[in-house]
């Protein structure tokens, strides 16, 4: 590696550990969504991510993890519906985090809503592929092996009601603060 890649590293470092969230950081960010848009629009938001969950995994229309979503984000960004990341993520797995990071800007460079979830583990449970339910798609099994917590919501090929209502949801959450909304799912 040469000498200015390592300086550029070695000065990213500090930059990325201010963007990291801990826990006690992440409940006063919470908070601070809820003052500001109010904990009625927050759960509005989680109900609707939920339903558009729901059916985008009937659909097959979810990429779990890393690999699997930046084949989408790369191929056709603008079939995404909305790319659910963590807000916390951990400092253990600089890679991870580093890969987190430029998906978010790439996100934001190309329009793409972008919702950030206290909870991705809350979020893993909902969309992983479960033996009863999806027989249909045995590659999601395959992508679940990757723990990164980030989900991409696919477009459907019709005009679908449930992703149209989180969208704008998500929108007017928007609106009423100036930054992304941070949502937790529940339990």
């Amino acid at each position: 590696m040469s000498q200015k890649a390592v300086e550029l590293f070695d000065n990213m470092m500090p930059l990325m550990d201010k963007l990291s969230l801990n826990c006690a950081d992440s409940e006063m960010l919470l908070s601070s969504v809820n003052a500001k848009c109010g904990p009625s629009r927050e759960a509005d938001l989680v109900h609707a991510l939920l339903e558009s969950l729901r059916i985008a995994k009937m659909e097959y229309r979810i990429r779990i993890g890393l690999s699997s979503s930046l084949k989408i984000l790369e191929i056709d960004p603008s079939s995404v519906v909305m790319c659910v990341i963590p807000a916390m993520r951990a400092k253990k797995d600089a890679l991870t985090h580093l890969q987190l990071t430029l998906i978010e800007a790439y996100c934001t460079e190309n329009d793409i809503r972008l919702l950030q979830v206290l909870s991705p583990e809350e979020l893993l449970n909902i969309v992983k592929p479960s033996a009863e339910t999806d027989t249909e798609d045995d590659s999601m099994e395959e992508e679940f092996d990757d723990d990164s917590g980030l989900v991409v919501i696919q477009a459907a090929s019709y005009d679908n009601e449930k992703d149209d209502e989180l969208q704008k949801i998500y929108d007017l959450a928007c609106l009423h603060h100036n930054t992304r909304p941070i949502i937790r799912l529940p339990s």
